[in-house]
């Protein structure tokens, strides 16, 4: 493709499929995600805000549960012979 006219290149990306390896590769996600976050709205970031909140609720009281639980008792060590 080095030096090639202008159409030839052209009439190879489609066959090539350019655009769909792109968009799989990480690159692409990256600018896939970014372009997601800047179309949200205001109320779209507010139920994002919501719903992690809730969730760090859930995470926080099982936690809290799982330290309040008694400790499961150590086996003791095995003796040396």
């Amino acid at each position: 493709m080095r030096g090639s006219r202008c159409h030839a290149p052209c009439r190879r990306v489609p066959c090539a499929d350019v655009a769909g390896k792109f968009a799989s590769s990480a690159w692409g996600q990256k600018l896939a995600k970014q372009a997601a976050k800047s179309a949200t709205t205001d109320f779209d970031r507010f139920k994002a805000a919501v719903a992690k909140a809730k969730k760090a609720r859930a995470v926080r009281k099982v936690l809290n549960q799982l330290k309040k639980a008694p400790a499961p008792a150590k086996k003791a060590p095995a003796k040396k012979k």
